[in-house]
């Protein structure tokens, strides 16, 4: 028998997302704030970076799925998803700590470079644009640009 659940992980990419866990193949689905072999889209309109990093890590702390498979991007593993979250992780601390340093979004666009992640979809074309979606974040959400 096929069984599935679904669970909300909270604020990520709007403030509602869509997850289910399918069994007994032990499938998880995600839509839109996990997005394997890529980097997220753009300036990330709609998505709340610390809810993403959040709800990623709560994915990772329950029970290992088998298969991952998101909504526009490539299906992998528990370990692909560490990885998304590492580049995660990775592009919030450059962000923060070049903020906190006091420099602006054009010299962190020059000075972010995360290489460990030039191999996913979009990283050229988006990497300055995940920057910003980041810096507009702390500036707006944390005053980041007055501390």
């Amino acid at each position: 028998m096929q069984a599935f659940f679904d669970k909300y992980y909270g604020p990520n990419n709007g403030r509602g997302s869509v997850s289910m866990r399918f069994m007994p193949e032990n499938v998880l689905f995600v839509a839109d704030w996990i997005v394997l072999g890529r980097i997220p889209y753009q300036t990330l309109p709609g998505y709340d970076i610390h809810g993403m990093i959040r709800s990623t890590k709560v994915v990772l702390e329950e029970k290992p799925f088998d298969v991952f498979v998101g909504a526009h991007a490539d299906m992998g593993t528990h370990e692909d998803v560490e990885r998304y979250l590492s580049y995660l992780e990775a592009l919030y601390a450059e962000v923060r700590d070049g903020m906190l340093a006091g420099k602006s979004l054009e010299t962190l666009q020059q000075d972010i470079k995360l290489d460990e992640f030039s191999d996913l979809e979009m990283y050229n074309e988006w990497l300055p644009q995940n920057i910003e979606g980041v810096y507009k974040t702390l500036k707006e959400q944390s005053y980041f640009d007055q501390r």
